[in-house]
């Protein structure tokens, strides 16, 4: 069995704080949950993209996730199909005024 890794690439700012590429804005259903699942709770969690770009995307949810841990994420597409699996790393998580988080 091959195993095949789809990296993720984080946030890198640029020397003046800007954003090296341009976030579009696109509301899509996330599944995802920790690599590997190790505990019990490794169940799927959901989440909405906010935004996309070329090196990541920002996804609002209920559950959120340690900074740095590593997750393994389906996007789903326009056409509501679940999208391929990839792995990402939290770069950041924040709490929002709603109660959920960024």
């Amino acid at each position: 069995m091959s195993v095949s890794v789809i990296d993720i690439p984080l946030y890198e700012a640029s020397p003046l704080g800007r954003r090296r590429e341009v976030r579009e804005p696109a509301i899509r259903a996330v599944d995802f949950c920790r690599f590997p699942r190790v505990c019990a709770d490794g169940r799927l969690r959901r989440g909405f993209t906010l935004d996309l770009s070329a090196r990541g995307l920002r996804i609002r949810t209920k559950d959120p996730e340690p900074l740095g841990s590593l997750l393994r994420l389906w996007v789903y597409g326009l056409d509501s199909g679940r999208g391929r699996e990839r792995l990402g790393r939290v770069a950041w998580a924040r709490p929002a005024e709603d109660g959920e988080h960024r």
